[in-house]
């Protein structure tokens, strides 16, 4: 098998291989799971299964609130509002759209009373929320969009700094929302 001179890569290519420079460069091997031999002659192959997560794997991995990724504080404003004795409610419900159309929104927290009264949760984080004028002004028109919307909630925005300060978060909570 001959060379090929390739212009694209301004290299030359063998198989595989890519030789640029007169340095061998290979492919990135993927890693693959392991296999074990079935049968008397190995007639089939089969992949051995990844073994279970361990505790502390999942510990890395994050909070987790119905199935979905939270941060440390949307993690803190769940175990206030299970302590209020809230028990159903939607955890990033997307509204407007959600993340995939211009305009839409993912709401933190949407509590729903027996008396049909909902109430919006959201819970900002010092820097993506409280940093820039451009961000404030951000916020702000999306405070207005769902607000103008049919069924008018009522909203309450936990900052970062309450959601830190276990009694402060407890108690901002149990004015705004009450407990169940």
């Amino acid at each position: 098998m001959g060379w090929k001179r390739t212009t694209a890569c301004r290299g030359y290519y063998l198989g595989a291989n890519w030789m640029k420079y007169g340095k061998r460069k290979t492919k990135k091997r993927v890693p693959q799971l392991t296999t074990k031999r079935v049968g008397i002659r190995g007639e089939k192959r089969k992949a051995i299964m990844p073994t279970k997560a361990k505790e502390s794997d999942v510990a890395e991995a994050g909070h987790m609130v119905f199935g979905k990724k939270a941060s440390d504080i949307e993690w803190a404003t769940y175990k206030a509002l299970l302590s209020l004795g809230w028990k159903s409610f939607g955890f990033q419900v997307s509204v407007f759209g959600g993340r995939r159309i211009k305009g839409g929104q993912v709401l933190d927290f949407v509590l729903r009373r027996p008396s049909g009264e909902t109430i919006v949760v959201d819970v900002r984080g010092e820097y993506f929320h409280g940093n820039t004028a451009a961000n404030k002004a951000a916020d702000r028109a999306r405070e207005l969009q769902l607000l103008a919307g049919s069924s008018t909630p009522r909203l309450v925005i936990i900052w970062e700094r309450e959601a830190h300060n276990w009694q402060r978060l407890r108690a901002k909570l149990l004015q705004e929302v009450g407990a169940f």
